[in-house]
Protein backbone atom coordinates (compact mmCIF):
# COMPACT_ATOMS: atom_id res chain seq x y z
CA UNK A 1 0.00 0.00 0.00
CA UNK A 2 1.10 3.60 -0.47
CA UNK A 3 2.70 5.28 2.55
CA UNK A 4 0.39 7.38 4.72
CA UNK A 5 2.27 10.11 6.53
CA UNK A 6 1.57 11.55 9.97
CA UNK A 7 -0.45 14.71 10.05
CA UNK A 8 -0.90 17.36 12.70
CA UNK A 9 -4.12 18.43 10.99
CA UNK A 10 -7.42 17.38 12.51
CA UNK A 11 -8.96 14.47 10.64
CA UNK A 12 -12.70 14.05 10.63
CA UNK A 13 -14.91 11.27 11.89
CA UNK A 14 -18.33 10.55 10.46
CA UNK A 15 -20.69 8.20 12.27
CA UNK A 16 -22.62 5.42 10.61
CA UNK A 17 -25.63 7.77 10.82
CA UNK A 18 -23.75 10.38 8.77
CA UNK A 19 -23.61 12.81 11.71
CA UNK A 20 -20.40 14.69 12.43
CA UNK A 21 -19.05 13.87 15.87
CA UNK A 22 -17.25 16.33 18.21
CA UNK A 23 -14.09 14.24 18.03
CA UNK A 24 -11.03 14.99 15.92
CA UNK A 25 -7.98 12.87 15.16
CA UNK A 26 -4.30 13.42 14.44
CA UNK A 27 -2.61 10.49 12.71
CA UNK A 28 0.55 9.46 14.57
CA UNK A 29 1.56 6.28 12.73
CA UNK A 30 0.02 3.81 10.30
CA UNK A 31 0.84 0.19 9.58
CA UNK A 32 2.76 0.04 6.30
CA UNK A 33 4.08 3.57 6.73
CA UNK A 34 7.86 4.12 6.73
CA UNK A 35 9.18 3.71 10.28
CA UNK A 36 10.57 7.04 11.49
CA UNK A 37 14.37 7.45 11.80
CA UNK A 38 15.15 4.02 10.33
CA UNK A 39 14.80 4.23 6.55
CA UNK A 40 15.87 1.54 4.04
CA UNK A 41 12.24 0.57 3.44
CA UNK A 42 11.56 -0.51 7.06
CA UNK A 43 7.88 0.00 7.92
CA UNK A 44 5.57 -0.22 10.91
CA UNK A 45 4.06 -3.71 11.20
CA UNK A 46 2.00 -3.15 14.36
CA UNK A 47 1.47 -0.40 16.96
CA UNK A 48 0.85 -1.02 20.67
CA UNK A 49 1.10 0.30 24.25
CA UNK A 50 0.45 3.98 23.58
CA UNK A 51 0.86 6.53 26.37
CA UNK A 52 -0.23 10.18 26.05
CA UNK A 53 0.34 13.34 28.09
CA UNK A 54 -1.87 16.40 28.62
CA UNK A 55 0.03 18.34 25.94
CA UNK A 56 -0.63 15.68 23.30
CA UNK A 57 2.76 13.96 23.32
CA UNK A 58 2.45 10.25 22.51
CA UNK A 59 4.92 7.42 23.20
CA UNK A 60 4.38 3.90 21.88
CA UNK A 61 5.92 0.58 20.92
CA UNK A 62 6.09 -0.58 17.31
CA UNK A 63 6.74 -3.83 15.50
CA UNK A 64 8.84 -3.46 12.37
CA UNK A 65 8.95 -5.19 9.01
CA UNK A 66 10.72 -4.85 5.68
CA UNK A 67 14.23 -5.26 4.29
CA UNK A 68 16.83 -6.39 6.81
CA UNK A 69 14.29 -6.91 9.60
CA UNK A 70 14.43 -10.22 11.48
CA UNK A 71 13.57 -11.56 14.92
CA UNK A 72 16.56 -9.75 16.41
CA UNK A 73 15.64 -6.20 15.39
CA UNK A 74 11.88 -6.13 14.81
CA UNK A 75 10.81 -3.91 17.73
CA UNK A 76 11.19 -0.22 18.59
CA UNK A 77 10.07 2.51 21.00
CA UNK A 78 8.88 5.87 19.62
CA UNK A 79 7.75 9.29 20.83
CA UNK A 80 5.85 12.02 18.96
CA UNK A 81 5.26 15.46 20.48
CA UNK A 82 2.33 17.57 19.30
CA UNK A 83 3.19 19.22 16.01
CA UNK A 84 6.52 17.40 15.70
CA UNK A 85 7.54 14.29 13.73
CA UNK A 86 7.90 10.90 15.39
CA UNK A 87 11.31 10.13 16.85
CA UNK A 88 12.95 6.79 17.57
CA UNK A 89 13.80 6.13 21.23
CA UNK A 90 15.30 2.65 20.96
CA UNK A 91 15.41 -0.32 18.58
CA UNK A 92 16.07 -3.98 19.16
CA UNK A 93 19.71 -5.00 18.63
CA UNK A 94 20.90 -1.38 18.55
CA UNK A 95 23.70 -0.21 20.82
CA UNK A 96 22.24 0.62 24.25
CA UNK A 97 22.71 4.33 24.82
CA UNK A 98 25.25 5.25 27.49
CA UNK A 99 26.41 1.67 28.11
CA UNK A 100 29.67 -0.06 27.06
CA UNK A 101 30.14 -0.86 23.39
CA UNK A 102 28.48 -4.15 22.48
CA UNK A 103 25.64 -3.91 25.02
CA UNK A 104 22.43 -3.90 22.99
CA UNK A 105 18.73 -3.30 23.45
CA UNK A 106 16.62 -6.45 23.31
CA UNK A 107 13.04 -7.62 23.79
CA UNK A 108 10.94 -4.95 22.12
CA UNK A 109 9.20 -7.38 19.80
CA UNK A 110 5.53 -7.71 20.73
CA UNK A 111 5.44 -11.33 19.63
CA UNK A 112 8.52 -12.32 21.66
CA UNK A 113 7.78 -13.95 25.00
CA UNK A 114 10.77 -12.20 26.58
CA UNK A 115 9.51 -8.73 25.64
CA UNK A 116 8.62 -6.03 28.17
CA UNK A 117 5.03 -5.77 29.34
CA UNK A 118 4.52 -2.17 28.24
CA UNK A 119 5.80 0.57 26.00
CA UNK A 120 7.52 3.84 26.95
CA UNK A 121 6.03 6.40 29.34
CA UNK A 122 5.82 10.14 28.65
CA UNK A 123 5.65 13.12 31.03
CA UNK A 124 3.96 16.48 30.37
CA UNK A 125 7.24 18.11 29.34
CA UNK A 126 7.76 15.46 26.66
CA UNK A 127 10.49 13.58 28.51
CA UNK A 128 10.16 9.83 28.09
CA UNK A 129 11.26 6.78 30.08
CA UNK A 130 11.35 3.17 28.99
CA UNK A 131 12.52 -0.25 30.15
CA UNK A 132 14.49 -2.62 27.94
CA UNK A 133 16.04 -6.03 28.21
CA UNK A 134 19.78 -5.85 27.63
CA UNK A 135 22.21 -8.27 26.07
CA UNK A 136 25.98 -8.30 25.71
CA UNK A 137 29.08 -8.62 27.88
CA UNK A 138 28.20 -8.48 31.57
CA UNK A 139 24.45 -8.95 31.09
CA UNK A 140 22.68 -12.24 31.74
CA UNK A 141 19.35 -13.36 30.30
CA UNK A 142 16.49 -11.33 31.75
CA UNK A 143 18.56 -8.36 32.90
CA UNK A 144 17.13 -4.94 32.17
CA UNK A 145 17.60 -1.21 32.39
CA UNK A 146 15.49 1.95 32.52
CA UNK A 147 16.47 4.74 30.16
CA UNK A 148 15.27 8.35 30.01
CA UNK A 149 15.19 10.80 27.14
CA UNK A 150 14.75 14.54 27.47
CA UNK A 151 13.30 16.39 24.49
CA UNK A 152 15.89 16.65 21.73
CA UNK A 153 18.48 14.56 23.55
CA UNK A 154 19.80 11.01 23.29
CA UNK A 155 18.45 8.50 25.84
CA UNK A 156 20.63 7.88 28.87
CA UNK A 157 20.65 4.97 31.34
CA UNK A 158 19.00 5.86 34.65
CA UNK A 159 19.29 2.51 36.42
CA UNK A 160 20.43 -0.83 34.98
CA UNK A 161 21.25 -4.38 35.99
CA UNK A 162 24.55 -4.52 37.82
CA UNK A 163 24.13 -1.16 39.55
CA UNK A 164 24.47 -1.04 43.33
CA UNK A 165 21.11 -1.64 45.01
CA UNK A 166 21.61 1.30 47.35
CA UNK A 167 19.36 1.38 50.38
CA UNK A 168 19.37 -2.42 50.61
CA UNK A 169 21.96 -4.41 52.59
CA UNK A 170 25.55 -4.13 51.37
CA UNK A 171 26.61 -6.52 48.63
CA UNK A 172 23.32 -6.56 46.75
CA UNK A 173 23.36 -5.55 43.10
CA UNK A 174 20.38 -4.91 40.88
CA UNK A 175 19.52 -7.95 38.79
CA UNK A 176 16.52 -6.54 36.91
CA UNK A 177 14.48 -3.34 36.69
CA UNK A 178 10.72 -3.18 36.11
CA UNK A 179 8.76 -0.90 33.77
CA UNK A 180 8.90 2.64 35.23
CA UNK A 181 5.98 4.78 36.37
CA UNK A 182 6.10 8.40 35.16
CA UNK A 183 3.78 11.18 36.31
CA UNK A 184 2.96 14.43 34.57
CA UNK A 185 5.61 16.36 36.54
CA UNK A 186 8.34 14.11 35.14
CA UNK A 187 8.87 12.22 38.40
CA UNK A 188 9.81 8.54 37.97
CA UNK A 189 9.26 5.55 40.24
CA UNK A 190 10.69 2.12 39.56
CA UNK A 191 11.06 -1.17 41.39
CA UNK A 192 14.11 -3.42 41.15
CA UNK A 193 14.98 -7.02 41.96
CA UNK A 194 18.32 -7.35 43.74
CA UNK A 195 20.59 -10.39 44.08
CA UNK A 196 23.94 -11.15 45.60
CA UNK A 197 26.71 -12.54 43.41
CA UNK A 198 24.17 -13.25 40.66
CA UNK A 199 22.50 -15.91 42.82
CA UNK A 200 19.52 -17.71 41.35
CA UNK A 201 17.17 -16.77 44.20
CA UNK A 202 16.08 -13.15 44.69
CA UNK A 203 17.48 -11.46 47.76
CA UNK A 204 15.21 -8.43 47.87
CA UNK A 205 13.25 -5.77 46.04
CA UNK A 206 13.33 -2.00 46.34
CA UNK A 207 11.45 1.06 45.10
CA UNK A 208 13.34 4.13 43.91
CA UNK A 209 11.96 7.53 42.96
CA UNK A 210 13.45 10.55 41.27
CA UNK A 211 13.65 12.20 37.87
CA UNK A 212 15.44 11.74 34.57
CA UNK A 213 18.81 12.43 36.22
CA UNK A 214 18.87 10.58 39.54
CA UNK A 215 16.94 8.38 41.97
CA UNK A 216 16.49 8.13 45.72
CA UNK A 217 15.70 5.07 47.83
CA UNK A 218 12.11 4.93 49.10
CA UNK A 219 11.56 1.46 50.59
CA UNK A 220 12.79 -2.07 50.23
CA UNK A 221 13.08 -5.60 51.54
CA UNK A 222 14.25 -5.77 55.13
CA UNK A 223 12.85 -2.39 56.14
CA UNK A 224 10.71 -2.26 59.26
CA UNK A 225 7.07 -2.61 58.25
CA UNK A 226 5.58 0.67 59.47
CA UNK A 227 2.21 0.14 61.16
CA UNK A 228 2.84 -3.53 62.00
CA UNK A 229 3.97 -5.16 65.24
CA UNK A 230 7.72 -4.85 65.95
CA UNK A 231 9.77 -7.38 64.04
CA UNK A 232 7.63 -7.38 60.92
CA UNK A 233 9.57 -6.45 57.81
CA UNK A 234 8.86 -5.57 54.20
CA UNK A 235 9.50 -8.62 52.05
CA UNK A 236 8.52 -7.40 48.60
CA UNK A 237 7.53 -3.93 47.35
CA UNK A 238 6.53 -2.30 44.07
CA UNK A 239 5.20 1.17 43.16
CA UNK A 240 1.54 1.70 42.31
CA UNK A 241 1.63 5.36 41.32
CA UNK A 242 2.88 8.91 41.89
CA UNK A 243 0.91 11.91 43.13
CA UNK A 244 2.08 14.40 40.51
CA UNK A 245 4.58 15.85 42.95
CA UNK A 246 6.77 12.78 43.26
CA UNK A 247 5.26 11.09 46.33
CA UNK A 248 4.98 7.31 45.82
CA UNK A 249 2.18 4.90 46.69
CA UNK A 250 3.43 1.31 46.99
CA UNK A 251 2.09 -2.19 47.43
CA UNK A 252 4.11 -4.43 49.75
CA UNK A 253 4.25 -7.95 51.13
CA UNK A 254 4.99 -8.00 54.87
CA UNK A 255 6.33 -10.93 56.87
CA UNK A 256 7.09 -11.86 60.42
CA UNK A 257 10.65 -13.31 60.44
CA UNK A 258 9.56 -15.80 63.11
CA UNK A 259 6.79 -17.11 60.85
CA UNK A 260 8.09 -18.13 57.39
CA UNK A 261 4.52 -18.71 56.21
CA UNK A 262 3.25 -15.20 57.03
CA UNK A 263 2.34 -13.23 53.94
CA UNK A 264 0.40 -10.07 54.69
CA UNK A 265 -0.36 -7.45 52.03
CA UNK A 266 -0.05 -3.73 52.68
CA UNK A 267 -0.36 -0.37 50.93
CA UNK A 268 2.16 2.31 51.83
CA UNK A 269 2.35 5.89 50.68
CA UNK A 270 4.63 8.84 51.21
CA UNK A 271 3.16 11.72 53.18
CA UNK A 272 5.42 14.73 53.79
CA UNK A 273 8.45 12.56 53.06
CA UNK A 274 7.55 9.78 55.52
CA UNK A 275 6.16 6.29 54.85
CA UNK A 276 2.59 5.81 56.07
CA UNK A 277 0.49 2.63 56.20
CA UNK A 278 -2.73 3.12 54.22
CA UNK A 279 -4.18 -0.41 54.43
CA UNK A 280 -3.21 -3.96 55.36
CA UNK A 281 -4.84 -7.39 55.19
CA UNK A 282 -6.08 -8.45 58.58
CA UNK A 283 -6.34 -4.83 59.70
CA UNK A 284 -9.53 -2.88 60.34
CA UNK A 285 -11.13 -1.76 57.07
CA UNK A 286 -11.75 2.00 57.35
CA UNK A 287 -15.36 3.19 57.29
CA UNK A 288 -16.57 -0.31 58.18
CA UNK A 289 -17.97 -1.65 61.46
CA UNK A 290 -15.40 -2.48 64.17
CA UNK A 291 -13.93 -5.95 63.64
CA UNK A 292 -14.42 -5.92 59.86
CA UNK A 293 -10.96 -6.41 58.34
CA UNK A 294 -9.41 -6.54 54.88
CA UNK A 295 -9.03 -10.00 53.36
CA UNK A 296 -7.46 -8.74 50.10
CA UNK A 297 -7.45 -5.52 48.11
CA UNK A 298 -6.10 -3.67 45.10
CA UNK A 299 -5.26 0.03 45.11
CA UNK A 300 -5.72 2.78 42.52
CA UNK A 301 -2.88 5.15 41.61
CA UNK A 302 -3.09 8.26 43.82
CA UNK A 303 -4.48 11.54 42.59
CA UNK A 304 -2.52 14.81 42.82
CA UNK A 305 -3.29 15.22 46.54
CA UNK A 306 -2.29 11.63 47.34
CA UNK A 307 -5.81 10.27 47.77
CA UNK A 308 -6.40 6.63 46.86
CA UNK A 309 -9.25 4.18 46.45
CA UNK A 310 -9.17 0.52 47.45
CA UNK A 311 -11.17 -2.36 46.00
CA UNK A 312 -11.18 -5.61 47.94
CA UNK A 313 -12.88 -8.20 50.12
CA UNK A 314 -13.56 -7.89 53.84
CA UNK A 315 -14.37 -10.40 56.53
CA UNK A 316 -15.60 -10.30 60.10
CA UNK A 317 -18.65 -10.70 62.31
CA UNK A 318 -21.95 -10.52 60.42
CA UNK A 319 -20.13 -10.38 57.07
CA UNK A 320 -21.42 -13.19 54.89
CA UNK A 321 -21.26 -13.99 51.19
CA UNK A 322 -22.11 -12.17 48.98
CA UNK A 323 -21.58 -9.11 51.18
CA UNK A 324 -17.85 -9.80 51.35
CA UNK A 325 -17.46 -10.15 47.59
CA UNK A 326 -16.48 -6.56 47.05
CA UNK A 327 -16.12 -3.20 48.75
CA UNK A 328 -14.70 0.11 47.54
CA UNK A 329 -13.23 2.42 50.17
CA UNK A 330 -11.59 5.76 49.43
CA UNK A 331 -10.15 8.74 51.25
CA UNK A 332 -11.07 11.21 48.50
CA UNK A 333 -12.09 13.86 51.05
CA UNK A 334 -9.27 13.29 53.53
CA UNK A 335 -11.28 10.82 55.59
CA UNK A 336 -12.00 7.25 54.56
CA UNK A 337 -15.49 6.52 53.36
CA UNK A 338 -17.19 3.48 51.88
CA UNK A 339 -18.21 4.16 48.31
CA UNK A 340 -19.92 0.85 47.59
CA UNK A 341 -20.24 -2.72 48.82
CA UNK A 342 -21.75 -5.83 47.26
CA UNK A 343 -25.31 -6.12 48.53
CA UNK A 344 -25.81 -2.35 48.95
CA UNK A 345 -28.55 -0.49 47.11
CA UNK A 346 -27.23 1.12 43.92
CA UNK A 347 -27.93 4.87 44.18
CA UNK A 348 -30.13 6.18 41.42
CA UNK A 349 -31.64 2.78 40.55
CA UNK A 350 -35.00 1.32 41.69
CA UNK A 351 -35.27 0.07 45.26
CA UNK A 352 -34.05 -3.49 45.58
CA UNK A 353 -31.43 -3.29 42.84
CA UNK A 354 -28.13 -3.92 44.62
CA UNK A 355 -24.43 -4.23 43.78
CA UNK A 356 -23.42 -7.74 42.70
CA UNK A 357 -19.77 -7.25 41.63
CA UNK A 358 -17.52 -4.20 41.80
CA UNK A 359 -14.61 -3.27 39.56
CA UNK A 360 -11.56 -1.07 40.09
CA UNK A 361 -12.48 2.62 40.44
CA UNK A 362 -10.89 5.63 38.75
CA UNK A 363 -10.16 8.73 40.83
CA UNK A 364 -9.42 12.23 39.53
CA UNK A 365 -7.70 15.25 41.05
CA UNK A 366 -11.03 16.95 41.77
CA UNK A 367 -12.07 14.22 44.27
CA UNK A 368 -14.47 12.66 41.79
CA UNK A 369 -14.62 8.93 41.11
CA UNK A 370 -16.14 6.46 38.70
CA UNK A 371 -16.40 2.69 38.81
CA UNK A 372 -18.17 -0.05 36.94
CA UNK A 373 -20.38 -2.59 38.72
CA UNK A 374 -22.88 -5.29 37.95
CA UNK A 375 -26.20 -5.32 39.77
CA UNK A 376 -28.75 -7.88 40.85
CA UNK A 377 -32.44 -8.01 41.70
CA UNK A 378 -33.63 -10.77 44.04
CA UNK A 379 -30.39 -12.67 43.49
CA UNK A 380 -30.47 -12.58 39.67
CA UNK A 381 -27.95 -10.52 37.69
CA UNK A 382 -29.62 -7.42 36.30
CA UNK A 383 -27.52 -4.62 34.80
CA UNK A 384 -24.10 -3.14 34.14
CA UNK A 385 -23.67 0.35 35.59
CA UNK A 386 -21.11 3.11 36.00
CA UNK A 387 -21.47 4.88 39.34
CA UNK A 388 -19.92 8.29 39.96
CA UNK A 389 -20.24 11.46 42.01
CA UNK A 390 -19.85 13.77 38.99
CA UNK A 391 -23.40 15.00 39.65
CA UNK A 392 -22.60 15.77 43.29
CA UNK A 393 -24.16 12.84 45.10
CA UNK A 394 -23.17 9.28 44.08
CA UNK A 395 -25.50 7.74 41.52
CA UNK A 396 -25.55 5.41 38.52
CA UNK A 397 -24.74 7.75 35.64
CA UNK A 398 -24.73 5.04 32.96
CA UNK A 399 -26.83 1.86 33.03
CA UNK A 400 -27.70 -0.86 30.55
CA UNK A 401 -31.10 -0.07 29.12
CA UNK A 402 -30.35 3.63 29.38
CA UNK A 403 -30.59 5.98 26.41
CA UNK A 404 -27.40 6.53 24.41
CA UNK A 405 -26.90 10.31 24.51
CA UNK A 406 -27.90 12.41 21.53
CA UNK A 407 -28.12 9.62 18.94
CA UNK A 408 -31.45 8.41 17.53
CA UNK A 409 -34.09 7.74 20.15
CA UNK A 410 -34.46 4.08 21.01
CA UNK A 411 -30.78 3.14 21.08
CA UNK A 412 -29.79 1.87 24.51
CA UNK A 413 -26.73 0.38 26.19
CA UNK A 414 -26.76 -3.42 26.38
CA UNK A 415 -23.37 -4.01 28.07
CA UNK A 416 -20.68 -1.84 29.65
CA UNK A 417 -17.03 -2.84 29.91
CA UNK A 418 -14.57 -2.32 32.73
CA UNK A 419 -12.64 0.55 31.15
CA UNK A 420 -14.13 3.65 32.75
CA UNK A 421 -11.61 6.47 33.17
CA UNK A 422 -12.43 9.87 34.71
CA UNK A 423 -10.50 13.06 33.98
CA UNK A 424 -10.22 16.29 35.94
CA UNK A 425 -13.28 17.82 34.23
CA UNK A 426 -15.42 14.91 35.41
CA UNK A 427 -15.72 13.34 31.96
CA UNK A 428 -15.85 9.53 32.05
CA UNK A 429 -14.66 7.47 29.07
CA UNK A 430 -15.95 3.92 28.84
CA UNK A 431 -16.44 1.10 26.32
CA UNK A 432 -19.88 -0.35 25.71
CA UNK A 433 -22.14 -2.21 23.32
CA UNK A 434 -25.51 -0.82 22.30
CA UNK A 435 -28.68 -2.06 20.68
CA UNK A 436 -27.54 -0.50 17.38
CA UNK A 437 -24.92 -3.24 16.96
CA UNK A 438 -24.91 -5.90 19.69
CA UNK A 439 -21.77 -7.49 18.23
CA UNK A 440 -19.75 -4.29 17.89
CA UNK A 441 -18.64 -1.91 20.59
CA UNK A 442 -17.80 1.74 20.93
CA UNK A 443 -16.07 4.28 23.12
CA UNK A 444 -18.42 6.69 24.89
CA UNK A 445 -18.16 9.73 27.14
CA UNK A 446 -20.33 10.52 30.15
CA UNK A 447 -20.40 14.27 30.71
CA UNK A 448 -20.57 16.00 34.11
CA UNK A 449 -24.31 16.55 33.58
CA UNK A 450 -24.80 12.76 33.27
CA UNK A 451 -25.53 12.75 29.52
CA UNK A 452 -23.55 10.38 27.32
CA UNK A 453 -22.22 10.75 23.79
CA UNK A 454 -20.42 8.36 21.46
CA UNK A 455 -16.79 9.09 20.63
CA UNK A 456 -15.96 6.31 18.18
CA UNK A 457 -17.79 3.14 17.22
CA UNK A 458 -17.66 0.22 14.85
CA UNK A 459 -19.02 1.40 11.54
CA UNK A 460 -17.77 4.99 11.85
CA UNK A 461 -15.61 6.34 9.02
CA UNK A 462 -12.38 8.24 9.62
CA UNK A 463 -10.73 10.42 6.99
CA UNK A 464 -7.10 9.40 7.52
CA UNK A 465 -5.91 11.48 4.57
CA UNK A 466 -7.61 13.85 2.17
CA UNK A 467 -10.78 12.06 0.88
CA UNK A 468 -9.38 8.72 2.14
CA UNK A 469 -12.07 7.35 4.47
CA UNK A 470 -11.69 4.04 6.32
CA UNK A 471 -14.41 2.16 8.19
CA UNK A 472 -13.75 1.40 11.87
CA UNK A 473 -13.79 -2.26 12.88
CA UNK A 474 -12.50 -1.94 16.48
CA UNK A 475 -10.07 0.01 18.64
CA UNK A 476 -7.68 -0.28 21.59
CA UNK A 477 -4.01 0.48 22.06
CA UNK A 478 -3.51 2.05 25.49
CA UNK A 479 -1.04 0.87 28.13
CA UNK A 480 -3.69 -1.53 29.45
CA UNK A 481 -5.29 -2.28 26.13
CA UNK A 482 -7.78 0.60 26.34
CA UNK A 483 -7.47 4.26 25.34
CA UNK A 484 -6.74 6.54 28.30
CA UNK A 485 -8.45 9.90 28.78
CA UNK A 486 -6.18 12.77 29.85
CA UNK A 487 -7.24 15.70 32.00
CA UNK A 488 -7.06 17.92 28.91
CA UNK A 489 -9.43 15.62 27.01
CA UNK A 490 -7.01 13.67 24.80
CA UNK A 491 -6.86 9.97 23.92
CA UNK A 492 -4.14 7.85 22.34
CA UNK A 493 -6.08 5.23 20.41
CA UNK A 494 -5.24 2.46 17.99
CA UNK A 495 -7.96 1.93 15.40
CA UNK A 496 -8.45 -1.23 13.34
CA UNK A 497 -10.22 -0.74 10.00
CA UNK A 498 -12.36 -3.16 8.07
CA UNK A 499 -9.83 -3.29 5.20
CA UNK A 500 -7.24 -4.85 7.55
CA UNK A 501 -5.21 -1.68 8.12
CA UNK A 502 -4.62 -0.03 11.47
CA UNK A 503 -3.29 3.26 12.76
CA UNK A 504 -2.34 5.06 15.96
CA UNK A 505 -4.14 8.37 16.51
CA UNK A 506 -4.24 11.25 18.94
CA UNK A 507 -7.93 11.97 19.49
CA UNK A 508 -9.42 15.17 20.94
CA UNK A 509 -12.61 14.74 22.93
CA UNK A 510 -13.29 18.50 23.10
CA UNK A 511 -12.22 21.73 21.50
CA UNK A 512 -10.07 23.35 24.18
CA UNK A 513 -12.17 26.55 24.11
CA UNK A 514 -15.51 24.71 23.99
CA UNK A 515 -16.47 24.87 27.67
CA UNK A 516 -20.22 25.18 27.98
CA UNK A 517 -23.47 24.84 26.09
CA UNK A 518 -25.31 27.40 28.19
CA UNK A 519 -24.75 30.53 30.27
CA UNK A 520 -27.46 29.47 32.73
CA UNK A 521 -25.94 27.71 35.78
CA UNK A 522 -29.19 25.79 36.21
CA UNK A 523 -29.24 24.44 32.65
CA UNK A 524 -28.23 20.79 32.13
CA UNK A 525 -25.63 21.78 29.51
CA UNK A 526 -23.98 24.42 31.71
CA UNK A 527 -20.27 23.53 31.82
CA UNK A 528 -20.72 20.82 29.18
CA UNK A 529 -19.05 21.21 25.74
CA UNK A 530 -21.57 21.47 22.90
CA UNK A 531 -19.28 21.32 19.85
CA UNK A 532 -19.31 25.04 19.11
CA UNK A 533 -17.47 28.09 20.43
CA UNK A 534 -19.41 31.26 21.18
CA UNK A 535 -19.75 34.10 23.68
CA UNK A 536 -21.06 31.71 26.33
CA UNK A 537 -17.72 29.87 26.29
CA UNK A 538 -15.81 33.15 26.51
CA UNK A 539 -17.63 34.43 29.59
CA UNK A 540 -17.64 30.96 31.15
CA UNK A 541 -13.83 30.97 30.92
CA UNK A 542 -13.57 34.52 32.31
CA UNK A 543 -15.65 33.53 35.34
CA UNK A 544 -13.54 30.40 35.89
CA UNK A 545 -10.29 32.34 35.52
CA UNK A 546 -11.40 35.06 37.92
CA UNK A 547 -12.58 32.53 40.52
CA UNK A 548 -9.39 30.40 40.27
CA UNK A 549 -11.30 27.41 38.96
CA UNK A 550 -8.31 25.29 37.96
CA UNK A 551 -10.47 22.48 36.58
CA UNK A 552 -11.64 24.83 33.81
CA UNK A 553 -9.09 27.62 33.44
CA UNK A 554 -5.79 25.75 33.81
CA UNK A 555 -5.02 25.14 30.14
CA UNK A 556 -1.26 25.39 29.62
CA UNK A 557 2.08 25.38 31.42
CA UNK A 558 3.74 27.56 28.79
CA UNK A 559 2.89 30.41 26.47
CA UNK A 560 5.33 29.28 23.79
CA UNK A 561 3.71 27.07 21.09
CA UNK A 562 7.12 25.49 20.49
CA UNK A 563 7.48 24.38 24.11
CA UNK A 564 6.57 20.71 24.84
CA UNK A 565 4.63 22.03 27.85
CA UNK A 566 2.37 24.15 25.64
CA UNK A 567 -1.12 22.82 26.30
CA UNK A 568 -0.08 20.79 29.39
CA UNK A 569 -1.75 21.36 32.76
CA UNK A 570 0.40 22.66 35.62
CA UNK A 571 -2.00 23.57 38.43
CA UNK A 572 -1.17 27.29 38.06
CA UNK A 573 -3.29 30.08 36.59
CA UNK A 574 -1.43 32.81 34.73
CA UNK A 575 -1.58 35.05 31.68
CA UNK A 576 -0.39 32.05 29.65
CA UNK A 577 -3.70 30.30 30.34
CA UNK A 578 -5.67 33.40 29.37
CA UNK A 579 -3.91 33.90 26.04
CA UNK A 580 -3.95 30.14 25.32
CA UNK A 581 -7.74 30.28 25.63
CA UNK A 582 -7.94 33.32 23.36
CA UNK A 583 -5.91 31.50 20.70
CA UNK A 584 -8.14 28.42 20.89
CA UNK A 585 -11.25 30.63 20.87
CA UNK A 586 -10.03 32.35 17.71
CA UNK A 587 -9.32 28.99 16.03
CA UNK A 588 -12.84 27.68 16.61
CA UNK A 589 -13.76 24.01 16.55
CA UNK A 590 -12.33 21.77 13.79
Amino acid sequence: MRPIYPSVLALSLVSAHGLAQPLSFDLIAFVGQDAADIGNGVVYRFLIDADINDAGGVAWRAGLGGPGVDENNDGAHYVALLGAPSRLLARDNAQADGLPQGVRYQGLCYECSIGPIAGPRIASDGDAAFMNLLTGDGFAFGQTGVFTRSVGQTPRPLIVSGDDAFGLPDGLDIFSVEVPIVDRSGAIAVSVLARINNAQLPQGTAVYQGDAESLRYVAGAGDDAVGFDPGHIIWDVLPVGLTGEGAVTMRATVRDPDDPFSNEQAVYREVDGAIELAAATGEQAPAMDPGVVWRWFSVTPPNASGRIALLGDVEGDDIDFPENSGVIISDITGDYRKLAQAGDQVPGLPDGETYRQLFTPSLNDAAQYAFRATTEILGAQANDVIVSNILGEPRAVVVTGGQVGDVPVGEVFISIFDSSDINRRGQIAFSARTSRDPQGFGLFLAEPNGLTRPLIRKGDHIEIALRDFREVESFGGGLHGNPMLTDSGLLAIKIFFTDGTQGLFRARVNCRADLTGSSDPNAPDFGVPDGQIDAEDFFFFLDAFASFNFEVADLTASGDPGDPLYGALDGVLSADDFFFFLDRFAEGCP
